[in-house]
């Protein structure tokens, strides 16, 4: 039997239209004729085709048993309604179970919810993958690179291997420099405001006739002037000195004339 065609006959033989059955049942008229043409993509499943088919039965004055009947031999359910519940199945089970035959999809519901999973899916993976790309540090496991200021504090803290002295001249000073061989490195006047810098390896030996004129800056610590100003110095560094106990070299000193006796009395 043809439920299509035997419901349209049906609403002839009443005088009925689509849009008088639509009226009194609430079935949308698309639907009511897609029915008629056998076509059930509309209707929502199973659960609503078997509601629909028998609203219109009841308008049109004919039995809907036989319609649903035929509805579900031609969609693979058995002689009777659906199938039967497995046994062993628990009350609960047994609701899960009526409600998915009850409410069971059409094809076309089927496949609309795997396109929409389909979409949803490759939009998170787009989300995630952009976000991944921003910021690809993020992901890599590893040691983390030391802060700015953590390398600053190594390098202040590692020693130098070289002595390294270097002298600012606030006035003009007669300089002379030895290395820890003795070898005269520098000896001469250092103009005012000028620079000079020496480096060895072991040691630096700077003899000073004005300590106060000068500005020393060692194994990059400075500091400052050394002595007082006319103060004749003599000072020696080494790697590790962050300064040097300075000795002082005396001036020498001009003889002093002898007194001149006078002449004894007769």
């Amino acid at each position: 039997m043809q439920i299509g065609e035997t419901l349209a006959a049906a609403r002839h033989a009443a005088g009925l239209t689509v849009t008088e059955i639509s009226a009194k049942t609430k079935i949308r008229a698309p639907i009511i004729e897609a029915i008629e043409r056998d076509d059930y993509a509309l209707c929502g499943g199973d659960f609503y085709v078997r509601a629909q088919l028998r609203s219109i039965a009841r308008v049109i004055g004919i039995d809907p048993v036989p319609l649903i009947k035929s509805y579900d031999l031609a969609h693979g359910w058995p002689e009777g309604g659906p199938p039967a519940l497995p046994l062993g199945t628990s009350t609960l089970q047994g609701r899960v179970w009526k409600v998915s035959q009850r409410y069971r999809p059409s094809w076309a519901m089927a496949a609309a919810v795997c396109l929409i999973v389909i979409v949803g899916y490759a939009l998170f993976a787009l989300i995630i993958g952009a976000h991944g790309r921003s910021h690809p540090a993020a992901m890599i496991k590893g040691t983390p690179s030391p802060t700015p200021s953590a390398a600053i504090a190594h390098k202040a803290a590692a020693p130098f291997p070289n002595v390294e002295v270097r002298l600012y001249a606030k006035g003009t000073s007669q300089v002379s420099v030895h290395n820890a061989a003795g070898k005269l490195l520098f000896k001469g006047k250092v103009q005012a405001r000028s620079r000079r810098a020496w480096t060895d390896r072991r040691r630096l030996t700077l003899s000073l006739d004005d300590a106060g004129a000068t500005q020393l800056t060692v194994n990059g610590k400075n500091l400052g002037s050394p002595g007082r100003q006319g103060q004749a110095l003599r000072l020696s560094f080494g790697p590790g000195d962050p300064r040097a106990t300075p000795r002082a070299t005396p001036r020498p000193t001009k003889p002093k004339p002898p007194k001149s006796r006078a002449p004894a009395s007769h």
